[in-house]
């Protein structure tokens, strides 16, 4: 993995409320992985609602992460997005530690959900394979494949990850 390369240091806090039009501006220079209007509005929403972390450089959040509880065992990744012009610099997973660290003690399990290998992506160079390949990085193991759950075209994957053991 390579290091924060970000040109000023990186600070990772709790997401407010004034991040919201940062955050939807960061999920704006991602077209491709963004590229369902209802989806935009889902994130958008989750970074209005639901808790979360912003990683900062420069006094303006270049990522962010949210989450929502599943019962008392397990946290569920809703929403992650870096900035287009900082991906690939450790800025994801350092976010993604964070909120290992900061898991409540009875939370065994983090769980996320992408797009799964079996959606074709034809003529795409930076498709969700990039996306599997950083969550399996970050120590998620694909778990599930629930047919039909998205729609008919976009297969979904679920990842999992242990935690506090």
């Amino acid at each position: 993995m390579r290091g924060v390369t970000a040109a000023a240091p990186l600070t990772i806090r709790p997401l407010e409320p004034a991040d919201a039009p940062r955050c939807d501006a960061i999920v704006a220079s991602l077209p491709y992985h963004f590229g369902d209007e209802q989806g935009r509005e889902m994130c958008a929403a989750a970074v209005r609602e639901q808790p979360g972390l912003v990683a900062v450089t420069d006094d303006a959040p270049v990522a962010f992460i949210t989450w929502r509880p599943w019962y008392a065992a397990a946290i569920e990744i809703t929403w992650m997005a870096v900035l287009a012009d900082e991906r690939r610099n450790g800025i994801g997973r350092a976010l993604v530690e964070a909120l290992m660290r900061e898991s409540q003690p009875a939370t065994r399990y983090a769980v996320v959900t992408t797009l799964s290998q079996a959606t074709p992506e034809p003529g795409v160079e930076d498709g969700y394979g990039g996306t599997r390949a950083f969550w399996q990085r970050c120590g998620f193991e694909p778990v599930w494949e629930p047919a039909g759950w998205w729609n008919e075209v976009n297969q979904a994957v679920v990842l999992i990850r242990p935690l506090n053991g």
